[in-house]
């Protein structure tokens, strides 16, 4: 993304083999599937691109900036606005929309999505919405304000700051949370039942998920992450 719209570089040489002009600027990263790029802008357009060519396969305008990079669930995608502040369900071959969900604030997390739900956090709360038609299911509320959200098999893992709440994915009910050392930066990484994170105070995690979150072990490197 670019200040006036998508680029496209050979990953060998870095010479740009396309670039595709949009108004407003592509500050989230845009999303690729199935040889499409999708990317949305701060004027308020979703764009599907050719990702051989670089030519439009779509564009469809939104009620307001996009605000989180858009996020490719089999034939939906996911991306959020701000002004009217809400969650689009769009269809990935035409950007049609299948629904919308009005949010409290403005969306700035990627929504995390599954077969059948979707998790989304919205300033303090964490919603779960049924996929097809944006219903909601559940909330809740998990202290601060949240900037992650990533599932594993059975549960949604939201941070806020230091903080990490596991939850249900079925009801939202709180299993546990665990709060580390320094605020955490750069998300977190699942791989099987552990979670790696790490933090501005120089820390490192490796969290146990089925234990409640209990640290395996943690090292201090010099300088914080950012």
């Amino acid at each position: 993304g670019t200040h006036d719209g998508v680029t496209a570089v050979d990953t060998l040489t870095g010479e740009e083999v396309w670039s595709y002009e949009t108004e407003g600027e592509v500050r989230e990263s845009p999303a690729f599937y199935d040889g499409t790029v999708y990317a949305g802008t701060s004027e308020g357009s979703m764009v599907a691109v050719d990702s051989r060519n670089g030519k439009e396969v779509w564009s469809v305008g939104l009620d307001g900036a996009v605000t989180t990079s858009p996020m490719v669930a089999g034939v939906d995608l996911f991306v959020g606005t701000e002004r009217e502040n809400i969650l689009y369900c769009l269809d990935i071959a035409d950007g049609e929309e299948n629904w919308s969900y009005a949010t409290r604030v403005s969306p700035v997390v990627a929504p995390a999505v599954m077969e059948e739900r979707v998790i989304h956090v919205d300033g303090a709360l964490v919603f779960g919405l049924n996929r097809f038609d944006g219903e909601e299911e559940w909330h809740t509320h998990n202290g601060g304000t949240l900037s992650e959200v990533v599932i594993g098999e059975t549960r949604a893992y939201t941070i806020d700051g230091g903080t990490i709440y596991a939850q249900r994915l079925r009801n939202g009910v709180e299993r546990w949370s665990k709060t580390v050392r320094g605020e955490i930066v750069g998300g977190a990484v699942l791989q099987g039942t552990t979670m790696y994170v790490a933090t501005d105070s120089g820390f490192m995690y490796s969290l146990d998920l089925n234990s409640d979150g209990w640290t395996e072990w943690n090292k201090e490197l010099t300088g914080g992450f950012i």
